[in-house]
């Protein structure tokens, strides 16, 4: 029915309508007061020693899916020597980068702009990127890539200075469409909660986080497991299976996307896929990564009305961590 950016705009317009109900709760209230501490996470256990695992300490990391930057600024905490974060929305970028302000800026967010220039004659060409390198001047921005595109031109910026355009000039971008100037040397990628879900192109996906790592970088996952796409924790019958574990469709959703159990305003359409444990794992290896190692865990690391799954006399597995590395001759120092 839809194309790939189908499906990522209309995910990215949900998001955008989702964040202000994200932005002064109580939730938000203790990032704010958290990130203003040093050595401050909100990463559990569970991801702490997945990271740790994977040689965090003193690395480069790239969180894709970054949503309002929580995690991606607790690596700073776990001693990684840079922090970058990838979002499709651009709304929910601005709530990271206060708490990048919160925490001393120690991370980076990437803003990937286009500026639309179908049309154009080359004199307004030629104003669009000085319009786009001044905006960010003015603001204070580090403009570190300018080139073309299909139809336009990419800018693309560092919100570890305040990184905001005229809004009517650029779009972001999705993790299928990153520009060419995007740092390809990372040392980990990291993946959270109800990322992959929202991917509708798995193997592009895996194919698109082997792109952004050195040769010997490490993939980290920290998902929800699959299986629980087969309950309803809100219906009348939370603990009977009511779907397949082997949907071919996507959910389409139209309400805002919370965590906290309160009711949801009505919000654009977005597409949830529900990819099976082992179509995760095969195209994270078909696209490359070596499996490393592959754990479910009991505990429940999604919204407030799946807890009611924990500690159960017959227990499912609640979420998986993944670690696999992407190949290659250039070794990544891994303490031990």
């Amino acid at each position: 029915m839809k194309n790939v950016t189908d499906y990522t705009q209309s995910n990215r317009a949900a998001w955008d309508a989702s964040a202000a109900s994200h932005e002064g709760g109580e939730r938000w209230q203790r990032l704010l007061a958290g990130f203003a501490q040093p050595g401050f996470s909100t990463l559990d256990s569970t991801a702490t020693s997945a990271l740790q695992r994977a040689g965090i300490e003193g690395g480069r990391v790239v969180q894709v899916g970054c949503n309002l930057g929580s995690e991606v600024l607790s690596c700073h905490a776990l001693g990684a020597a840079a922090c970058w974060g990838i979002d499709i929305s651009p709304e929910f970028l601005r709530l990271a980068e206060r708490l990048n302000q919160q925490a001393g800026r120690p991370a980076h967010f990437i803003f990937h702009h286009k500026v639309e220039t179908t049309g154009f004659k080359p004199v307004s060409f030629s104003r669009a990127i000085l319009a786009a390198v001044g905006a960010g001047q003015r603001r204070q921005c580090t403009v570190f890539g300018v080139g073309s595109e299909a139809g336009g031109l990419s800018v693309l910026c560092d919100s570890r200075e305040p990184t905001y355009f005229s809004r009517w000039l650029f779009s972001e971008a999705d993790v299928y469409a990153l520009p060419s100037h995007v740092p390809r040397d990372f040392d980990i990628a990291l993946i959270t909660i109800g990322v992959v879900n929202w991917m509708p192109d798995l193997p592009a996906f895996f194919r698109a986080l082997g792109g952004l790592l050195v040769a010997g970088g490490r993939l980290v996952m920290y998902e929800t497991h699959p299986f629980l796409e087969m309950f309803e924790p809100t219906g009348a019958t939370p603990f009977a299976p009511t779907r397949s574990y082997f949907r071919a469709q996507p959910d389409v959703l139209g309400e805002a996307h919370i965590y906290d159990g309160s009711a949801a305003a009505a919000a654009p359409p977005s597409y949830w896929f529900a990819y099976t444990l082992g179509e995760v794992v095969t195209a994270s290896v078909q696209a490359g990564f070596a499996l490393r190692e592959l754990r479910e865990h009991p505990h429940c690391n999604r919204e407030a009305e799946y807890r009611q799954y924990e500690h159960q006399n017959a227990q499912m597995p609640l979420c998986f961590t993944l670690l696999a590395d992407w190949p290659g001759d250039k070794e990544v120092r891994h303490p031990k």
